[in-house]
């Protein structure tokens, strides 16, 4: 067998552009856990429960609230079958990466995003036995559930992730257009 350069050289772009991906999932992953969970040390560490600090009157508040739930506090007290599902979905995510998430950056961006907070999350729900929310917002007077920076990374995850859904798919549902097909006569 011969190895020519042109095969080796694409190779060996195909290697780079796979492992600068895995590192920008690990770097996003571990920027989003680490970040989460520092700042919840800190509201947990010198804020009592339910206490507001005013950063934007009527708008933005920082709290302390504890969620025993999921987003927006649905199933409240449970927290088992939330670390379990956790659970579930980093495993299915590890080992079905390359199913659901092109190497796409978009792609490696929103997976990094909502692995570091779904890691932020089960890390309070092991150690602590709820979620720490603390940022907590009011529109028009009405005031929207407290979260915290792992629920922003998988929102935004998934919403970057579908996102890219919608970009491949508009790539891929084009018709290509050539001279055999126009029906215009020329070959």
């Amino acid at each position: 067998m011969v190895v020519r350069p042109s095969s080796v050289s694409g190779t060996m772009n195909s290697v780079r552009k796979t492992s600068f991906c895995d590192m920008l999932v690990l770097c996003i992953s571990l920027a989003v856990t680490t970040i989460d969970q520092v700042v919840k040390r800190i509201i947990f560490s010198n804020l009592n429960l339910g206490q507001r600090i005013p950063v934007i009157p009527d708008f933005f508040n920082i709290t302390y609230g504890q969620n025993t739930g999921a987003a927006w506090g649905i199933f409240q007290g449970g927290n088992a079958w939330l670390i379990a599902l956790s659970l579930v979905v980093l495993t299915v995510l590890f080992f079905f990466r390359s199913h659901f998430f092109s190497d796409g950056v978009l792609n490696k961006v929103a997976m990094g995003l909502m692995i570091g907070g779904i890691l932020g999350n089960l890390i309070d729900r092991v150690h602590h036995g709820f979620v720490v929310d603390f940022l907590d917002f009011i529109f028009w007077g009405w005031h929207f559930p407290a979260f915290n920076v792992a629920d922003s990374g998988i929102c935004v995850g998934v919403a970057l992730y579908m996102l890219a859904q919608f970009i491949s798919g508009r790539h891929e549902s084009k018709p290509v257009t050539t001279a055999a097909n126009t029906g215009d006569g020329a070959a």
